[in-house]
């Protein structure tokens, strides 16, 4: 029934576009997912490929709010949305959004992104991560939270009450892919293979006192002494460069639990690699997204009323 529906979220990246159409309680009626994200738009058309994807749910649905978030509100994206600087609070995103007024006389709401400046003064960016923060602040009843979302780049979010007081970003992922495809070490490495014993070896290794572009090189050395295999090597390295992250990440934040939003087998081999540090890790449910729409779409509706 029409009254079941509160509203459509859609997280829109830079390569897919997952739209959700939601009901009481973040409950998921429908859910579609596609391989058009901003940068397979063509013309900038992003309307045309809105409607494409979510049109008949619009047609069915013509008074239910939708949100957009991710990277669809960048630069590169429909509209660019503003960004909010930290400490943000979350309840308060509904006041913040921007509006796109489409051709069928209906608006869509673009959620802003974040940026945190550090204890150096640079500046930090967030876009779409915000909403599964929203998400995993609104379902866990715990004042401080530390949030990581792996990926090609890594965040690491503290929450307070709600509120994001401070975030990092690490180039893990993308790191990982350029050092495996476009570095001397691509000639030895085997990476259709995985090895769970050799991941460990590198997160292990990475605690030590060195350099990481120094151990980097002492995966070639080690698998020219046969200290480590071809099969073994990939696996080391993602250990290894996930370990730096971590020795980074985790520092003063001593008592609080991880909380990992993504991915299973990504946040899986996280998990695994932030129990080595001894720290306590809780994984978040994949859809947490939508528990983030939900909230906004409760916000909004209060907001106009």
């Amino acid at each position: 029934m029409i009254d079941e529906v509160i509203g459509i979220g859609c997280d829109w990246g830079t390569t897919s576009l997952r739209a959700y159409l939601l009901g009481r309680d973040a409950q998921i009626i429908e859910k579609i997912e596609a391989q058009k994200g901003i940068m397979s738009v063509k013309d900038g058309d992003f309307e045309k490929v809105f409607e494409e994807i979510v049109g008949t749910w619009m047609d069915v649905y013509p008074t239910c709010p939708i949100v957009l978030s991710g990277m669809i509100g960048s630069r590169q994206g429909w509209l660019e949305a503003p960004y909010i600087e930290c400490p943000a609070q979350l309840n308060q995103l509904a006041k913040k959004l921007t509006v796109i007024n489409l051709i069928r006389k209906r608006k869509v709401f673009l959620v802003p992104g974040l940026t945190f400046k550090d204890e150096e003064g640079i500046p930090d960016v967030m876009r779409g991560e915000e909403i599964q923060i929203l998400g995993s602040s609104s379902t866990v009843d715990q004042k401080e939270q530390l949030i990581c979302l792996p990926g090609s780049h890594s965040k690491w979010v503290r929450v307070s009450c709600g509120n994001v007081i401070a975030f990092s970003t690490y180039m893990t992922g993308e790191t990982y892919e350029a050092v495996r495809k476009n570095t001397i070490l691509s000639k030895t490495l085997e990476p259709e293979t995985w090895s769970e014993e050799a991941f460990m070896s590198g997160v292990q290794y990475s605690r030590r006192n060195k350099n990481i572009l120094s151990q980097l090189f002492h995966v070639r050395t080690q698998i020219l002494f046969h200290e480590l295999s071809t099969d073994e090597s990939t696996s080391f390295i993602s250990g290894l460069l996930i370990g730096h992250e971590l020795k980074s990440a985790l520092q003063n934040s001593h008592g609080l639990k991880i909380h990992l939003i993504g991915d299973m087998a990504l946040t899986k081999i996280y998990g695994d690699a932030i129990s080595e540090f001894g720290r306590t890790v809780i994984q978040v449910d994949t859809d947490i997204v939508t528990a983030g729409y939900y909230a906004l779409l409760k916000q909004i509706a209060e907001h106009v009323e």
